[in-house]
């Protein structure tokens, strides 16, 4: 996860960060027992992010906040092994219903 995370902090906010990210959540679902689920919720949160926004223009603060937000949560989900059975439901729970693409809720997670 660190691994992930460090790579993701060099990334620009460009599309084809959401979809190496999703590429790369999806090898690691494949080869983590422990994470599986993690892995697996980050890579659909990425490709739900690609499909909204993959043939249109995005706004730059759109793009930033959708970058900020997948970092902030990446972050988390590193710390996720130290956390409680019921911390790690609810990061789980709010990676399952993020939404990098609402500015709304961005503005929110950024704020």
């Amino acid at each position: 996860m660190n691994d992930l995370l460090a790579w993701l902090k060099l990334q620009n906010t460009g599309i084809g960060t959401y979809i190496e990210f999703q590429k790369r959540t999806l090898r690691l679902a494949a080869g983590s027992t422990e994470q599986t689920a993690l892995f697996q919720l980050l890579a659909q949160l990425a490709g739900r992010f690609v499909i909204a926004y993959e043939d249109m223009p995005m706004d730059v603060a759109i793009a930033e906040r959708a970058l900020a937000r997948l970092t902030r949560l990446v972050e988390a989900a590193a710390k996720s092994p130290g956390l409680s059975a019921s911390e790690q439901l609810r990061l789980l729970n709010e990676i399952a219903s993020a939404d990098l693409g609402r500015v709304d809720a961005l503005a929110d997670a950024v704020g």
